[in-house]
């Protein structure tokens, strides 16, 4: 973006002194610098600009393309508020005097560029995004900076810029909008009426999206009137404008066209022809939201009659093949109800047949969702991915965050009345029946008239509150009223009546996850029976009732209507699998270890069936609007799991007014005191230790500690159940009162002054691997789950009253903790506990990614993000049919395989390509890849070895060439069985076998290089090498018990851990795919309780899973199954059925965890000329690194780069060269030298994560130094 060129104009003084405007076009990097020059005043007078306008002032006329936007704040916004304003954008902030009083001005850039023509609309998209005012705010010519003020918001060089695309989006949607509205007033009158109706010139908002090649075949007659087709490449933009230009004859006769159609190899776009019973408005109806062209043709049927046909022209997104056309055609025509007498024709052009043209403005039509209907069956998975991602840009839900005793039920209550006095109708979910009966009787004494009603089990019939509630909802009040219920009650509704009628406020956070464990070891098919699992990653699937009939069964579980012992068991999962609100899941392992029976662990105890079951943001989607409520909201896990949903959340404002404060006022009541550095956990609670001749736990010096601190003073404590009886007899005497476990809400602590928390609540493995797989790590849950409970305990103290001044003191079990207490109460202290030494457990707790919460949430979101953009663009730079083709065409055999110099090893694999048969734009296992054009989502073909599958490319040694030698089978069971064969083989050494790689390579895509990562057209099936660990075969299949896989020993196997699997896929992969799912598998065998290689020589006690992860890339080599070397006794070939690894589910739901990026430091600047400065010794520095890796020799290439990337990041991380840039320099210079990409990219990736800030120190630090600062 620093390389990119910007235009703008400028107003300077010429000779004369009289104003000339000037056009300039430079890049981002000279345009910024020359705004901090006029800042800091180091820029000649002769020199200086006077006036600046950006492409969206009125000042500028240029018709370039507008890169950013120029903004004059008047005096009203201080910068505060401008910040707030901008706060996603990357801008450049600062002041200009006036005669009365300082003005801002705002530079803020686009990510990418708009036109002219866009001008208007961007401006109204971009006021009402940012609220910003017209009386208040004006885009236009500004003022240059006078020194007083600017502030640059730092960020990566590619991000926070305006979001172009969005715009784009919101202009379809106007658009759209606009048909609607249109067809809504399109008379359904005679034919005469509807072409009467004036042209309409075609007016594309979006030029840039309808620029594609499209390829037209032009039809003109000859003199014994013959047609004379050629071909023509346009764009449907020049289309559109070339038919308007026919309709309105404004085109000389000799241009003019006769007939036009698409050619006949490829449709790029689609031309019908409506005879003249169907009328125009009914054609555009059928079309509505896409992209046409409709215009009136003299009846073919009866040229003499003034009747007239309708040709319609409709783009398409991509393109169909012949092999395709009728397959696309039919689909259409069902999809779109096209009657049966509309045919696909050569168009006339508009003429004076009749004067009807209108161009819609709209999408394309999509390839990809025709052909992913046509192949319904095959794809089903695909669509409702596509389905259940676009779903979730439809939750928008309000919150309130409000502290410990700000009265957000009281402002919620009295909201609730205030809309009910205009009608409207509220229900408030409260967390327990004591706060209904509460807020209902508070409720009440503010009413006055306003009906209030509560449905709680003490004021209804018993086991009848949800029937009472649904029966009163058929027959509500016909004014405003409010409603009051129990979350659980209103969770549990089965329909809420007239739901979009009301308004929801969930008073506390609910619990958006649960776990039911069901110890089932011989009647699991009571359950199981009745339910199907669905693969959504590589430990989870989904789990949904099979059938028809066991949904009859699962709804009398549900329902037990008979209170039956048996269905009770079954009841709360029957009522989530039935939900559509909730989705259940399973562990893989853990229920295919179920199903055969196998439910005893090591020990002999009986291990249960899990489900999880998930709480979509669905569930609120009925109500009118929906608030939840509740105290560092932000941390709850439903924000966070939500988040990965693209949930938006908007702060209720109405409610937020009425709060008594929106930041706790009292922090400087608080002392925090903290029991241990380290991170509380039971385990660490039970940890011993002798003092004075006893062996005591940690949890027993602790209650001491805490007994001592507070001695005859009253104080609360909270502690885990298993230390309840402890702590009563540690605390038997003293003033000590126990919190309840859950103290939301609580007013009889108010009194005390001291509170004591030791208590963990952690995640249990189980449960945290299940959040983990949905990006919520440990920290997460601390934050959302213990460190929340903590942070209520705390707030039932007096603190809840605002007008004393006792001084709080709150024990609490660890600095975590404390922090994030301390980061509540603004103001608080937080010190030691003295004289506190525990035993300490040996090991550190899980580092934070994240500094705050505020990047944990802004990361989140963004994962989500990227998740839906790329739900199928798996790799926008591979053209599948292309490659494949010519990977495969270019080593055709000839005649003779005897004359060909192939090796005969080869052969038998060889004749099995020369019965290939490459059939492009079909689909193969789901393949679908796309390129990125000017669309969205631009298709480029599905293709397909259709007779045969690429099951690897074959070599002799590890540095073999040619990659010419491809493995082909009809089906992975015949790949096995080429496998079987060769493990009957007897060598003399590994060495004599054939090398196999999964990958396909075209030497053409890296020149460099033969057999590179850069070279891989795609690969199939997973291979996984295992040596010097202690994981079985058997342990590593059970694993993955639902998957087809192959498994046999290697060259120099002596027992079963010496092993490779193969795992079939049910896609051919990309190298990131790849690479990602063997990931996944790795982290499976982790979970399992294993280690790897280097753990396990650091001294880890856990067993060695032994994969060679060196070999988890595409591009990795493995040898043939063959004989070991030990003989048959250490030979195995093992064969599992089952079903292939779905890729996309898998990559869509990757477990993966992504490689932490270094916390890097930026350095603050007080000056900006002290930062200029910095930075360019540093890329002077830079520079000097590289020159040296250049120069380096032969033998000491590698420890040079080392040497030299060291410095290097440790400029990075003071925030002075790019990561990215200093990562690709380095590596351009050491693969320059000769030093292979891999080792590259090792020694590079550990110089990165050694560095230090601290070196090399800089001229303005040694003088910083130097000068005692």
């Amino acid at each position: 973006m620093y390389n990119r060129p910007i235009s703008y104009s400028r107003l300077e003084h010429d000779k004369d002194h009289n104003l000339q405007t000037t056009q300039h076009t430079e890049t981002y990097a000279d345009f910024r610098n020359h705004l901090l020059a006029h800042h800091d005043k180091s820029i000649p007078d002769a020199e200086r600009w006077t006036t600046l306008c950006s492409p969206l002032s009125n000042s500028h006329s240029s018709d370039s393309d507008i890169d950013f936007v120029s903004i004059q704040f008047n005096a009203t916004y201080n910068p505060t508020r401008i910040f707030d304003k901008l706060k996603d954008y990357k801008y450049i902030v600062y002041s200009v005097a006036n005669d009365e009083h300082d003005e801002h001005v705002a530079i803020v850039f686009l990510d990418e560029p708009i036109s002219q023509e866009q001008k208007p609309d961007f401006e109204n998209w971009f006021r009402s995004r940012g609220r910003l005012e017209r009386d208040q705010v004006v885009f236009d010519a500004v003022e240059l900076p006078d020194g007083e003020f600017l502030k640059e918001l730092s960020g990566q060089p590619l991000g926070n810029l305006i979001p172009v695309q969005e715009f784009i989006e919101h202009q379809a949607y106007i658009d759209k909008r606009l048909c609607e509205e249109f067809d809504a007033r399109l008379s359904q009158a005679d034919l005469d009426v509807a072409i009467s109706k004036p042209s309409k010139r075609p007016s594309l908002r979006n030029k840039k999206q309808f620029q594609k090649d499209l390829d037209v075949q032009r039809i003109d007659f000859d003199q014994n009137n013959q047609p004379i087709p050629s071909e023509h490449t346009t764009c449907w933009s020049d289309i559109t404008e070339i038919l308007w230009n026919h309709a309105e004859k404004r085109i000389a006769a000799d241009q003019r066209w006769t007939a036009f159609s698409p050619v006949e190899d490829i449709w790029c776009f689609l031309t019908f022809v409506f005879p003249s019973v169907h009328q125009p408005s009914d054609i555009i109806k059928m079309f509505n939201g896409h992209e046409f062209c409709i215009y009136s043709i003299k009846d073919s049927n009866n040229k003499s009659l003034k009747t007239y046909d309708h040709a319609v022209v409709l783009p398409l997104d991509g393109a169909v093949s012949q092999e395709l056309k009728q397959t696309f055609m039919d689909t259409l025509v069902k999809q779109k109800g096209i009657p049966n007498d509309v045919q696909l024709s050569v168009l006339e052009m508009p003429s004076d047949h009749g004067s009807f043209f209108e161009h819609h403005q709209g999408k394309p039509i999509s390839v990809l969702d025709i052909m992913l209907e046509y192949r319904d069956s095959q794809v089903t998975d695909v669509k409702n991915i596509v389905h259940e991602l676009n779903e979730q840009f439809n939750h928008h839900l309000f919150y309130l965050d409000a502290p410990v005793s700000a009265r957000k039920t009281f402002s919620a209550v009295l909201y609730a009345l205030e809309q009910a006095r205009s009608g409207r109708k509220t229900v408030i979910a409260q967390p327990s029946v004591a706060c209904v009966k509460e807020w209902y009787l508070k409720a009440n004494m503010l009413a006055g008239d306003i009906p209030i009603k509560r449905f709680h089990q003490e004021c209804c019939a018993e086991n009848n509150v949800r029937g009472e509630l649904m029966e009163y909802l058929k027959h509500p009040a016909k004014v405003g009223e409010v409603i009051l219920v129990t979350q659980q009650c209103l969770l549990g509704v089965r329909y809420f009546h007239h739901a979009s009628d009301w308004d929801l406020i969930v008073d506390e956070i609910p619990s958006v996850d649960d776990k039911i464990e069901i110890k089932l070891p011989k009647h699991f098919p009571m359950i199981t029976d009745l339910i199907e699992v669905k693969s959504t990653g590589a430990e989870t699937s989904v789990v949904q009732p099979k059938d028809q009939a066991s949904e009859s069964t699962l709804k009398g579980y549900a329902e037990n209507t008979g209170d039956d012992a048996v269905a009770n068991v079954f009841q709360e999962i029957a009522r989530s699998l039935l939900s559509k609100d909730h989705v259940v899941e399973v562990q893989n392992q853990n229920y295919h270890r179920t199903l055969k029976g196998d439910t005893k662990d090591k020990n002999g105890k009986t291990i249960p069936l899990v489900f999880f079951i998930r709480m979509k943001p669905t569930i609120f989607d009925q109500f009118r609007t929906t608030t939840i409520m509740g105290a560092v909201f932000n941390y709850s896990l439903l924000s966070q799991l939500w988040a990965n949903e693209l949930v938006e959340f908007t702060e209720h404002q109405g409610i937020t007014r009425g709060l008594s404060f929106n930041e706790a006022q009292n922090g400087n009541r608080l002392v925090i005191k903290v029991l241990s550095d380290e991170g509380y956990s039971k385990t660490l609670a039970r940890k011993e230790q002798i003092i004075d001749g006893e062996v005591v736990t940690n949890k027993e010096v602790m209650l001491y500690a805490i007994k001592h601190e507070f001695g005859d003073e009253p104080f609360a404590y909270l502690v885990n159940k298993d230390t309840e009886k402890l702590a009563k007899s540690i605390f038997e005497g003293t003033k000590g009162k126990r919190l309840p476990y859950n103290p939301h809400g609580l007013n009889g602590f108010s009194g005390y002054h001291n509170v004591a928390i030791m208590a963990s609540f952690r995640a249990q493995p189980l449960r945290q691997n299940y959040l983990n797989n949905n990006r919520i790590d440990s920290n997460m849950v601390l934050d959302g789950e213990q460190h929340s409970l903590i942070y209520q305990a705390i707030g039932r103290t007096s603190l809840r009253n605002q007008n004393r001044n006792e001084i709080v003191t709150a024990i609490v079990t660890d600095k975590a903790v404390g922090r994030f207490i301390q980061e509540q109460w603004p103001g608080s202290k937080l010190i030691d506990m003295d004289g506190v030494s525990l035993a300490a457990r040996g090991k550190s707790g899980p580092k934070r990614k994240h500094q705050n919460n505020a990047k944990k949430q802004e990361a989140t979101r963004e994962r989500a993000r990227l998740k839906l953009k790329n739900q199928f663009k798996q790799d926008s730079h591979i053209r599948f049919f292309e490659k494949a083709a010519k990977a495969i065409n270019d080593h055709s055999l000839g005649d003779s395989l005897n004359d060909s110099g192939v090796p005969e090893k080869y052969h038998q694999n060889l004749l099995r390509i020369t019965n290939k048969t490459l059939i492009g734009n079909s689909i193969r296992k789901n393949v679908v890849l796309f390129d990125n054009y000017n669309f969205d989502r631009e298709i480029i073909g599905f293709s397909e070895l259709e007779q045969h599958d690429f099951v690897g490319t074959l070599l002799d040694a590890k540095n073999d060439p040619d990659v010419s030698n491809l493995m082909m089978a009809d089906s992975f069971d015949e790949f096995v069985d080429q496998l079987r064969e060769d493990h009957k083989k007897v060598l003399q050494s590994k060495s004599d076998n054939l090398l196999v790689s999964p990958a396909l390579y075209d030497p053409e895509l890296d020149q460099d290089h033969v057999r590179s990562l850069d070279n891989i057209v795609f690969a199939n099936n997973i291979w996984i090498d295992v040596d010097e660990g202690e994981m079985t075969n058997t342990a590593f299949r059970q694993m993955f018990p639902e998957f087809k896989m192959v498994l046999f020993n290697t060259y120099q196997s002596t027992d079963n851990t010496r092993f490779r699997a193969v795992i079939q896929t049910d896609s051919y992969m990309t190298k990131e795919q790849y690479r990602s799912i063997t990931k996944q598998i790795e982290k499976v065998v982790k979970d399992e309780g294993y280690v790897g290689k280097q753990a396990k020589r650091k001294g880890s006690e856990k067993p060695c899973h032994g994969i060679d992860t060196s070999k988890l890339q595409a591009m990795s080599l493995f040898y043939l199954p063959s004989q070991a070397e030990a003989g048959p006794a250490a030979s195995f070939f093992e064969y599992q059925d089952g079903k292939p690894i779905p890729v996309m589910e898998w990559c869509l739901n990757s477990i993966e965890q992504p490689e932490q990026e270094p916390n890097y430091r930026e350095y603050t600047y007080d000056n900006p000329t002290d930062r200029r400065a910095d930075e360019n010794e540093a890329r002077d520095i830079l520079q000097t690194k590289l020159d040296k890796i250049g120069t380096s020799c032969e033998s000491e290439r590698n420890e040079t780069l080392f040497g030299c990337a060291m410095p290097v990041f440790s400029l990075v991380k003071k925030g002075l060269l790019p990561d990215h840039e200093a990562r690709q320099l380095l590596h351009a210079a050491a693969v320059s030298t000769g030093l292979d990409s891999r080792s590259v990219y090792s020694t590079i990736k550990s110089a990165r994560n050694r560095s230090s800030s601290e070196y090399p120190v800089l001229k303005s630090e040694h003088q910083q130094n130097n000068s005692g600062v």
